[in-house]
C-alpha cells in the first residue's frame, strides 16, 4: 500500500528573513545556492571580500542550506546553517572563512 503525504509551506505574512554571505575564503566563489522554505537565491563569481544579500518569505522554523563552489572547483555543502526562527522578520549573517566552513551569526530577530 503507497502512501501519500502533503507538505504545506506555512508563510507568515509581511515577515521576511534577509541573510547577508560574506565570502573571506580568499578565493572567488564559482557558484553559490542559499536555500531556505522552498526559496532559493543564487549568486555566480563572488570575489573575495564581496557579499550578497537575500531575501526570502519567512515561514515555519527551519536553518539555510547552503552549496558553494569556489573558483578551483571545490564543492562545500552546508545542509544546516544556523537557525530561522518561526514566522519571524530576521536579519542574519552568513560567513564563508578561509577554512572553507560557513559561521552564522543572527544580527536581529523580531
Amino acid at each position: 500500500m503507497a502512501g501519500l503525504v502533503a507538505l504545506d509551506r506555512v508563510f507568515c505574512g509581511d515577515a521576511e528573513a534577509t541573510v547577508t554571505l560574506s565570502n573571506l575564503s580568499g578565493k572567488t566563489i564559482s557558484s553559490l545556492r542559499l536555500d531556505v522554505w522552498g526559496q532559493y537565491c543564487e549568486a555566480k563569481l563572488l570575489a573575495s571580500g564581496g557579499e550578497v544579500t537575500c531575501q526570502f518569505q519567512a515561514g515555519s522554523d527551519s536553518s539555510y542550506a547552503i552549496s558553494i563552489t569556489t573558483e578551483d572547483g571545490q564543492s562545500h555543502d552546508f545542509p544546516s546553517v544556523g537557525y530561522v526562527t518561526d514566522c519571524m522578520r530576521s536579519t542574519d549573517e552568513i560567513i564563508f572563512n578561509k577554512e572553507g566552513e560557513v559561521e552564522w551569526g543572527a544580527s536581529d530577530a523580531t
